[in-house]
């Protein structure tokens, strides 16, 4: 189903929208203007995918959520440079949190993408590092990262 462009335009803007109200995940998904996020756009399941495979490192995450707080510490520790999408402060949050469980088969945050590909949530990400799996994936990317 599309989602309507008022839903897409809300990840265009950024985090926050000039008046204080949270940003939709469209507004942060797309630095466009609306006609393009009409057309690129069939659903949030479609944004997400199409975020994931345009940005090398994608986490969705929640500001209070600690599984979170320590996924983005590890990539903040390794300066990898990754989009973050913090669904508790985008206005249709919950709607990305449903598509990206049509994704990913997941409810739970953070969810890690790396070069458009699932790798999962924070024990996986830490497992991941810990085993120097991480590594290769993201030197495989081509993302830089300090390890």
């Amino acid at each position: 189903m599309p989602v309507p462009c008022v839903a897409v335009l809300a990840l265009l803007a950024g985090p926050l929208l000039a008046a204080g109200a949270p940003a939709t995940f469209a507004e942060q998904a797309y630095a466009s203007s609306a006609r393009t996020c009409v057309a690129q756009a069939g659903s949030l399941a479609d944004v997400v995918k199409e975020q994931n495979a345009k940005n090398k490192v994608v986490v969705y995450s929640k500001s209070y959520c600690p599984y979170c707080a320590q996924v983005k510490g590890l990539f903040n520790k390794l300066n990898v440079d990754y989009k973050l999408f913090e669904l508790d402060q985008i206005a249709d949050g919950q709607d990305v949190q449903n598509a990206l469980h049509d994704v990913t088969s997941r409810r739970t945050v953070p969810q890690v993408f790396v070069d458009g590909k699932f790798i999962g949530g924070c024990d996986d990400t830490t497992g991941m590092y810990q085993s120097g799996e991480l590594k290769t994936l993201l030197e495989t990317a081509g993302v830089s990262a300090v390890f």
